[in-house]
């Protein structure tokens, strides 16, 4: 037990106490051959060679981080990220990889290891993807951060009125069609208003926008304040029963609830395009 575990006045540690397991030895850092590095199949998944190209082509020394590798007898196998090793070796310009190798003496306990790092790592969420994208300067990023900033808001997963969670839909709509997101843009802030922006109204008023009869917009005086008077209450529940109806989801499904719920009570009613 090293001094960093031990408690004061020789009390016992949670280590002690709760019976806390140490499966496996520490691992050392050492630069290994690329060709060296071996695949077990029986416990990796299959490669996707397209996610291979994508992380050959714009290599990253930082994402790549260090290779988590098994020493199963003198034999060095990929335990984990094994995509960063399959597309290095698409590389002339890179010959060896720092890697972490810990001894091992079967495939089970090396699986095991696989196992753990797959279930413990955390998938990054959208809000955290949007953030670091906003910090590289990517185009759509900035775009839907400006947004965000004219209204107040800010990116977040909580449900205050003021966090904004399906950033996710807002950088699709940025990086395919920036010009109906900062157009209508402002009846979305306008029927949140004092509640979380919800994915639906945002996903479900954009393809509407997109599919406005000739001539007309969204943004014409009659539609926003139709919109605006159905509220977001009711474009919901306009969604959940096209959801019910047509049993998924999507923005299709939600426009036609939403247009449903719109077309209320009127004679002019609105037809989308196809």
């Amino acid at each position: 037990m090293n001094t960093e575990e031990k408690v004061h006045h020789g009390k016992m540690t949670k280590v002690e106490r709760y019976n806390w397991k140490m499966q496996d030895a520490p691992g050392h850092l050492r630069m290994v051959k690329k060709g060296d590095l071996q695949v077990d199949h029986t416990y990796q998944r299959n490669a996707n060679e397209m996610k291979l190209i994508a992380i050959a082509k714009d290599w990253s020394w930082i994402a790549c981080g260090a290779i988590v590798v098994a020493d199963r007898e003198g034999v060095l196998f990929v335990v984990d990220v094994q995509h960063r090793v399959l597309a290095a070796r698409k590389r002339s310009d890179i010959s060896e990889m720092p890697c972490l190798v810990f001894k091992t003496h079967e495939a089970k306990q090396e699986a095991k290891g696989f196992l753990a790092a797959q279930t413990q790592r955390k998938p990054v969420t959208s809000v955290e993807k949007f953030r670091a994208l906003v910090v590289v300067e990517d185009p759509a990023a900035l775009v839907v951060q400006e947004l965000l900033d004219q209204a107040g808001k800010t990116p977040g997963n909580g449900m205050s009125a003021g966090s904004v969670k399906c950033v996710g839909s807002l950088l699709r709509w940025a990086n395919d069609d920036a010009a109906t997101l900062c157009a209508v843009w402002p009846l979305i802030v306008s029927v949140s208003s004092g509640q979380a922006m919800n994915q639906r109204i945002v996903e479900g008023l954009l393809h509407i926008a997109k599919r406005m009869p000739a001539g007309a917009t969204l943004m014409d005086r009659e539609w926003q304040k139709r919109v605006l008077k159905v509220g977001a209450t009711g474009l919901l529940e306009g969604a959940a029963k096209a959801g019910a109806y047509y049993a998924t989801g999507g923005a299709k499904v939600w426009a036609a609830g939403m247009v449903e719920a719109i077309n209320r009570g009127h004679r002019n009613r609105l037809e989308l395009a196809e």
